[in-house]
């Protein structure tokens, strides 16, 4: 798997993504940093642990249809949109995949009704060996829906009584004679009913071919005992990064792009933090600065300054270790 992940500007700068809440930006970058490389997110426990995300976070970005979330894993919707890897390795989630779709327009979805379904994750992994160029969405979409509805008017042809017979005769079989009381009682139909051994079989029969599901009891993994015994699998914290060098730091990008951020200013100061713990403050006004001179344009508002600044960082950071020259090599 990767260790650096692509973020689309066309996402950070969008509207639906900038009316989320703070904390639920942070998850998402979260979530693609962690992703495998079919956009598969299993290390939700650890993200948790780390930054103490809670269920709103991941709800808010559901709700919004930037991610899919599964028992402990999310999937990212637009990743294929967003990431173009030249050596790909196959997610572990191999149930997951197989219940994933691609659309048209390149997005995820889990919801086999949608009629812009283009053709399976494993198809595309293994058919079309993830060659974008080489797949018309469009095609393949009308193709499905075509054999979808060729389906639907074979199965019409069998007749309600039919199916009502063949439902009956499954709900008999999965409730054999000998334990119909007992299995009654389980699905919460009382044994002891004076009411027609037909009734009741309806009654178990809707009960076992239910497509209604259990909830979804800590759907993001936040169990207390689950997150300390990631804690404590996790290495040892970095040091408290000191408040007065963020002030600096904000100060210092405010003279520089002509931007009016805040001390408390809480995405920007979150954003210096994570990079105190890896650089010094001079290290970091030194890349602000290769990052200020390699634009052709002034970011025209906060929103976009910070966007600029968290997108072109990584880049920065590449273009000096790949142009590093050891000083002591001789020339």
């Amino acid at each position: 798997m990767a260790n650096r992940r692509l973020i689309s500007k066309g996402i950070h700068q969008d509207n639906k993504f900038l009316k989320l809440s703070i904390e639920a930006r942070y998850l998402y970058d979260e979530l693609v940093l962690y992703a495998d490389d079919d956009g598969f997110c299993s290390q939700i426990i650890m993200i948790n642990a780390l930054n103490h995300f809670t269920d709103e976070s991941y709800q808010e970005l559901e709700n919004a249809g930037f991610i899919i979330v599964y028992d402990g894993v999310a999937l990212i919707v637009d990743w294929l949109n967003n990431q173009d890897l030249k050596n790909h390795t196959e997610t572990q989630q191999i149930e997951l995949a197989q219940k994933t779709y691609i659309r048209t327009d390149w997005r995820y979805t889990n919801n086999s009704n949608d009629e812009n379904i283009a053709m399976k994750l494993n198809d595309f992994n293994h058919k079309y060996n993830r060659r974008k160029k080489e797949v018309d969405l469009e095609s393949l979409k009308e193709t499905r829906n075509q054999m979808k509805k060729a389906e639907k008017a074979l199965n019409s042809s069998t007749t309600e009584e039919e199916k009502g017979l063949l439902r009956i005769k499954k709900a008999e079989k999965a409730f054999p004679e000998n334990e119909k009381p007992s299995s009654l009682e389980r699905q919460g139909i009382d044994a002891p009913s004076n009411e027609p051994s037909e009734k009741r079989i309806k009654k178990a029969e809707k009960a076992f071919f239910s497509s209604e599901t259990a909830p979804n009891i800590n759907k993001y993994n936040l169990k207390e005992s689950n997150i300390n015994k990631e804690k404590q699998s996790l290495p040892p914290k970095f040091p408290t990064v000191n408040q007065i060098e963020i002030e600096q730091l904000i100060k210092f990008i405010n003279s520089k792009f002509k931007a009016t951020f805040s001390n408390s200013d809480e995405e920007l100061a979150f954003f210096l933090s994570n990079e105190l713990k890896k650089s010094s403050v001079e290290q970091i006004k030194d890349n602000l600065m290769a990052i200020k001179d390699k634009l052709e344009f002034t970011p025209e508002n906060n929103n976009l300054c910070l966007s600029v600044i968290k997108n072109e960082y990584p880049n920065i950071m590449r273009e000096l270790e790949e142009n590093d020259i050891d000083d002591n090599f001789p020339i």
